[in-house]
């Protein structure tokens, strides 16, 4: 992806195993540049939460969710869709967790670092060779874009993909019928008005005028 200006990572995951050394899990690393995690899910800790950092040349500047202790929301408790934005030229981070804004943070002094760290991208495991951070249970959907989605973009994300999603199908707008005269009408004078019901959605309609009533010859379109 190069030097993006703009990050967005989301992914839906099942997040049911963690790495015991770190006590959390990756699941999108950008080398150790950029990544998102599930963090603090150590034994004790009694918690997890989302976190996003990126990578400022000497420090890992991050914006995190924290959870009450006792409250794993994300470790073993079914399918999340997990999303952060990282906009370096504003230094503002934010967290997302079903399509809502979790978290947010302005790193006023942030700049995005991308050399020196692997330019590997990784799912569910560091991209710059730790052994830690291993991610186990399900992911899907993933996405590595270098721009920056905004809060309704992610929700619509969650609200189109979730299990009990409704899709409502659209089909063509129904034909106008027309109303004077009336369609069958003959020995019309030359000038007359027309008219029509409305079909909702229309924006214009188009007319055509013939001498048959197959239309095969239409003096007018």
């Amino acid at each position: 992806m190069g030097s993006p200006a703009s990050v967005t990572l989301s992914c839906w995951a099942k997040v049911d195993s963690i790495d015991a050394n770190s006590g959390g899990c990756l699941l999108i690393s950008m080398g150790d540049h950029n990544g998102l995690r599930v963090d603090g899910v150590a034994a004790g800790s009694g918690r997890d939460s989302l976190m996003l950092y990126g990578y400022n040349g000497s420090s890992w500047p991050n914006v995190f969710q924290t959870n009450s202790p006792g409250n794993h929301y994300l470790y073993r408790n079914g399918w999340k869709h997990l999303a952060c934005v990282m906009n370096p030229g504003s230094g503002v981070e934010q967290l997302f967790v079903n399509g809502t804004k979790v978290a947010s943070t302005a790193q006023s002094s942030f700049t995005e670092t991308w050399s020196g760290l692997s330019s590997v991208t990784m799912l569910g495991h560091h991209a710059n060779n730790n052994t830690g951070w291993k991610f186990g249970g399900v992911m899907d959907e993933p996405r590595i874009e270098k721009v920056l989605r905004s809060a309704d973009w992610i929700n619509l994300s969650f609200q189109s993909q979730r299990p009990d999603q409704v899709i409502v199908g659209v089909g063509a707008p129904a034909t106008p019928v027309l109303a004077l005269p009336t369609d069958g009408s003959s020995s019309q004078p030359v000038s007359l008005s027309l008219s029509w019901n409305a079909t909702v959605g229309a924006a214009s309609y188009e007319l055509q005028v013939s001498s048959t009533s197959d239309f095969l010859g239409i003096y007018l379109d």
